[in-house]
């Protein structure tokens, strides 16, 4: 962007590395959001997580071993997922497989996740392509659903994914499915349907984020390989096993401590979920929960040399033999006689705790008095009822939070104070101008540099042109530009709604390291890691994303109700918005 110092090539190998471990350390505290979404992003599972002897081909046909199993006591396995989502591709091919091998023992239920509009009309994440993928794989699902026949062509689909749907025809000739069968439906109505009443699964089950995974109607959140599927599916039969379940290797046993401290209700709050998901993961492991305020919990925080809670402690030795290790090894640090997985902790038990009325630091300054809480939610002074949003200019996810949040400005208006923020990752994707906008890689953005350059021309017209432009501008760059040619496409956007286009040019080549430092500062401080992270005076939201909702947080915080506050705001957000970036 113009203005930015140009991009050093001589930097140090320790300079970057660090980079790096800034990178990865931002990849994991995001996974804290997301449900633990770290550990199935980690390496390409189709490529290297398949057992040896069932690789996956879309030229492969599949044969499904038989048995004499009882319908009541097979073993159900719901998928619900979005066709052109990387995740949700990934372990349609590695249960693949294990259905090839086992399916006779599963009664597996393959569904997707999209918005019903009517009218035979649908909203997904990933745009059109993918409602019309799902509606494709379903009409072949109903066709050739016997033996999971199927699979074969969603498998060869996924090869190339980007091609999807394109591709559906050639992957159903390429598999020996019925073409003119599959046309008819994908073409007609009844494709439609099927898709109509697999949203209602989906809806059923809640799921938001794709895969989202039930076994025998529990939700399942260990790994996604085919080694994985095989032992959830296998530890979950009652009777006679298949042989695919004698040939698996046993799990080596080891205990993980986990060291918390009760006086951080977020860090209770979320352990439970993380260590069920280590728990499926690693089936040796055995835990053991220690509190950072007792004589123990604070020797081994001194020991380990860990800064923030919680911390997960393996042990140095005796875990490399499970069949998970290897995609969660990268993603350890030394902490004395363990190791430390890093999940995005940031709870430091040494300074004060800011809203619990104690003295934590012995200073004789209780909570906001103390200096460690400046800059914190819980101690920022708002004047009126302040909704502060954080969010990536491209983020689907934040674009949706966006689009919600506009109504209920334009009901309050200055009523209401609000606040976007922009989250930016210091070191991101290893740095580099493809991420980063200054020479030292500490603004840079998940979906490119391109995105944080929007980020601060949308920061430069709210302050040009106040809080209604912005919400005018971002929601219009929403539907015109993307993170790809947003340096390109944003004049003429700017042009269309009476903006000065050279203004937002100087302001951004000036105050681009004003604005980036700022929310990065106030990022950190407010523990916002994801898009959208969402705040209602300075507590955290966790409502609906609808306008409604975002409304009635806003008008609980009122002295006075102002009148405006009766009025209900209609409109919806998609099935996949309580997700995050």
């Amino acid at each position: 962007m113009a203005g930015k110092p140009q991009k050093k090539e001589d930097k140090k190998d320790d300079q970057m590395m660090i980079s790096l471990d800034k990178a990865l350390t931002a990849i994991v505290v995001l996974s804290l959001a997301l449900n633990f979404y770290l550990f199935y992003q980690v390496g390409s599972l189709k490529q290297d997580c398949l057992p040896t002897g069932m690789a996956v081909s879309g030229a492969t046909t599949t044969t499904l071993k038989t048995s004499n199993v009882n319908p009541q006591d097979k073993i159900k396995l719901e998928f619900y997922v979005m066709s052109q989502c990387p995740y949700g591709t990934q372990v349609i091919d590695a249960i693949a497989p294990v259905l090839k091998e086992m399916g006779d023992y599963i009664d597996f239920h393959l569904d997707y996740i999209v918005t019903d509009l009517g009218d035979g009309k649908f909203q997904s994440l990933h745009g059109q392509n993918e409602v019309d993928g799902n509606i494709a794989q379903l009409c072949a699902i109903k066709y050739h659903g016997g033996g999971y026949k199927y699979m074969d062509m969603l498998v060869c689909m996924d090869e190339t994914m980007s091609n999807i749907p394109k591709n559906w025809e050639s992957c159903a000739q390429k598999t020996g499915l019925d073409v003119a069968k599959l046309k008819a439906c994908y073409e007609g109505d009844e494709g439609k349907q099927l898709l109509s009443e697999s949203s209602v699964k989906a809806k059923a089950r809640q799921a938001s984020g794709s895969p989202t995974i039930y076994i025998n109607d529990a939700r399942y959140s260990g790994g996604r390989t085919s080694a994985d599927f095989t032992r959830a599916i296998c530890n979950a039969i009652t009777g006679e096993k298949p042989a695919s379940c004698q040939s698996l290797p046993e799990e080596p046993k080891f205990e993980m401590i986990v060291l918390n401290d009760k006086r951080c209700s977020d860090c209770v709050s979320l352990t439970p979920s993380l260590v069920a998901q280590l728990t499926q993961m690693f089936p040796g492991m055995s835990v053991k929960e220690v509190d950072y305020m007792s004589a123990e919990g604070k020797k081994l925080y001194q020991d380990t040399g860990v800064e923030v809670l919680p911390a997960l402690l393996f042990p140095k030795t005796g875990i490399s033999q499970a069949s998970n290790y290897a995609r969660i090894q990268g993603y350890f640090e030394p902490a004395g006689n363990y190791q430390s997985l890093l999940v995005g902790a940031s709870f430091n038990p040494t300074k004060e705790v800011c809203d619990n009325g104690i003295d934590d630091t012995g200073n004789g300054k209780v909570d906001c008095e103390d200096a460690d809480c400046d800059g914190t939610p819980v101690c920022h002074n708002f004047e009126k009822p302040t909704l502060t949003f954080f969010i990536m200019s491209y983020c689907p996810y934040g674009n949706m939070a966006e689009e919600a949040i506009e109504p209920a400005y334009r009901l309050l208006g200055d009523k209401a104070k609000f606040e976007p923020k922009y989250i930016y990752y210091e070191g991101y994707g290893g740095g580099g101008p493809n991420y980063c906008m200054d020479d030292e890689d500490l603004y840079c953005s998940m979906h490119g540099v391109q995105e944080a350059n929007q980020n601060i021309r949308e920061n430069c017209v709210q302050d040009l042109y106040g809080t209604g432009a912005w919400f005018d501008f971002a929601l219009a760059m929403n539907d015109a530009c993307t993170s790809q040619n947003a340096d390109k496409c944003w004049e003429a956007v700017a042009e269309k709604l009476g903006y000065d286009v050279a203004a937002i040019k100087s302001c951004q080549a000036q105050d681009y390291e004003k604005y980036a430092s700022a929310d990065l500062a106030m990022s950190k401080s407010w523990d916002a890691t994801g898009s959208p992270t969402v705040f209602v005076n300075g507590k955290l939201y966790s409502g609906s994303r609808t306008p409604e909702g975002y409304k009635q947080a806003l008008c609980a915080e009122f002295e006075d109700t102002p009148a405006e506050c009766a009025t209900q705001l209609s409109g919806d957000t998609t099935a996949v918005a309580s997700g995050q970036c």
